[in-house]
């Protein structure tokens, strides 16, 4: 079972890496093999009788670690980035955006009531109240 678990894993990651001419395919290639590696250990150990749990716990925390810390910085980056450099924009356009929403509110506003219902959106809920207040 081992051997055939590190057979595949140098097959299809040399079909991945060799896929296309480029740093980022190679990294790929070496992510499957990694991946297939694990798999296997996992399987073959299981097979044995040996607990796994320690091992999945600890490449579940290195997954996410690796994945998540990467995203959470490009979040806060653009979001500075967006917030440093979209300063002038917003102060040259808030009005207008202020006023366009203001004129929507008003146009949906205008044949609902007061504010709409309970339930649902503007339309049904203000289309229930005049129904309500009927009968």
């Amino acid at each position: 079972m081992l051997l055939v678990g590190i057979w595949v894993a140098e097959r299809v990651g040399r079909i991945v890496s060799e896929s296309d001419e480029g740093r980022a395919t190679s990294l790929a290639g070496v992510a499957v093999k990694v991946f297939i590696y694990y798999l296997t250990i996992m399987i073959v150990l299981d097979t044995v009788g040996v607990a796994t749990g320690l091992l999945t716990n600890t490449f579940t925390a290195f997954v996410v670690a690796f994945f998540s810390a990467p995203a959470l910085a490009l979040a806060i980056g653009i979001g500075i980035a967006v917030g440093l450099g979209g300063q002038d924009s917003v102060a040259e356009n808030i009005d207008d955006w202020a006023d366009s929403a203001r004129e929507m509110a008003e146009s949906e506003g205008s044949g609902g009531g007061s504010g709409g219902g309970g339930g649902g959106g503007m339309t049904d809920g203000g289309t229930s109240e005049v129904e309500d207040s009927g009968a």
